[in-house]
């Protein structure tokens, strides 16, 4: 009898630490930062590229407005500039102008950039990778340096009324298309104007 009752609580002990160790019981610690925090910055793509994004929402805080530098934001609603004919990528996506400013975007992002060693890059580019991962859009890098407060992308329109909101915005605007009938400087070696350019469009 003594023996049977001896088989059936180590059983019943077995149970339940197996029922503790699937469950977590017993373990007090506390969840452990995610992996990406303070490792060192990936080179940006200005992409939505998935393991930059992942080490930007791990180190990086969104963008909110800088009162305690700047003092309250006062800017107006912006509205969208738009043109007659967009410059459009290959998929029909017209490409916009966002525009910031240079203080405000130092004054949020510059602490950061301190913090986690990436002098390598200004407030412009952390702000535009920022902005390529949250709304998933290339952002073209070229112009994107330590005094820049602006950049451009090929985005969905409804993208664009997005960002228009956002704090960090103070204009948004289409970049037009080039004209074939207006190309700026004529040399003599430049192909002649498309049939379709008149004396009158010149």
């Amino acid at each position: 009898m003594n023996r049977n009752f001896f088989k059936q609580s180590l059983v019943w002990t077995t149970s339940i630490c197996m029922g503790l160790s699937a469950c977590g019981g017993g373990d007090s610690t506390t969840p452990s930062e995610p992996p990406l925090v303070n490792t060192p910055a990936p080179l940006l793509t200005y992409t939505p590229d998935p393991t930059v994004c992942a080490w930007m929402v791990a180190n990086i805080k969104p963008f909110v407005w800088p009162a305690q530098t700047v003092g309250p934001r006062t800017w107006p609603p912006v509205e969208i500039q738009k043109v007659d004919k967009p410059l459009r990528n290959a998929a029909g996506l017209a490409q916009y102008q966002v525009w910031s400013n240079l203080w405000v975007l130092q004054s949020h992002y510059v602490p950061q950039i301190d913090a986690k060693g990436m002098a390598a890059y200004s407030s412009s580019q952390v702000w535009a990778q920022e902005a390529s991962c949250k709304y998933g859009f290339s952002v073209d890098a070229q112009n994107l340096t330590a005094f820049s407060y602006s950049f451009s992308a090929y985005m969905q329109d409804s993208t664009a009324d997005q960002i228009a909101k956002e704090e960090y915005t103070s204009g948004v605007q289409q970049v037009p298309a080039p004209d074939p009938c207006k190309p700026g400087p004529v040399f003599p070696t430049a192909p002649p104007l498309p049939p379709e350019c008149t004396t009158t469009s010149l």
